[in-house]
């Protein structure tokens, strides 16, 4: 079975409620090598169309939709790194970072230790998976793009959008919705509970 490394580049955002950081990983394809520091506005990413937009768009346009899985007055999405990739490792190097600081925008409860995971196909007949934590979402049977609300399907039709960046592990777009499965992270919870 092949191996699917992450990169060439990859944008990790972090999230943070009570005293839990969490991180969400998107692996992103880059118009030009950057030189460590540079800005986030100075570096362009390559959409699945083949046009680019300045990174900081990208990542200011998926932190909109991506706030709306968390309570406004417990979450804040602080800020974004961007990685570079060795070839075929998991060897990574810092390139920069992107403040952020904006706050969940839903007004429901966080559900401690919940975990939703949202799934896509991609050009190259994979799975592209984004996971997220202490979200509002309860436990419940996993959704088709009809039953997630209109929030997340905002989200979904971001990412497989042909304007979208991010790529999944095996370096090809999402363009099809799968599943949208919210659960518990039995991690997360024996963090918090035990």
């Amino acid at each position: 079975m092949a191996i699917n490394y992450p990169g060439p580049y990859q944008v990790r955002i972090f999230y943070t409620i009570s005293t839990r950081t969490h991180v969400v990983r998107l692996n992103v394809n880059l118009a030009a090598d950057p030189l460590p520091g540079d800005a986030f506005s100075t570096i362009n990413a390559v959409q699945r169309n083949g046009t680019n937009i300045p990174l900081n768009t990208a990542v200011s346009a998926f932190v909109v939709h991506w706030a709306k899985f968390f309570n406004n007055a417990s979450v804040l999405i602080t800020h974004a790194e961007l990685w570079k990739y060795d070839a075929a490792s998991f060897d990574a190097q810092f390139v920069s970072v992107f403040d952020i600081n904006a706050p969940g925008t839903i007004a429901a409860a966080t559900v401690q230790a919940s975990q939703v995971i949202l799934t896509f196909r991609t050009q190259e007949g994979g799975i592209m998976r984004i996971d997220a934590l202490d979200t509002w979402w309860p436990q419940s049977a996993s959704l088709s793009y009809s039953g997630i609300g209109t929030a997340a399907q905002l989200f979904v039709d971001a990412i497989v959008s042909p304007t979208n960046v991010w790529l999944a592990r095996d370096t090809s777009y999402p363009f099809s919705f799968l599943r949208l499965h919210p659960g518990q992270n039995e991690r997360l919870f024996r963090k918090i509970y035990r």
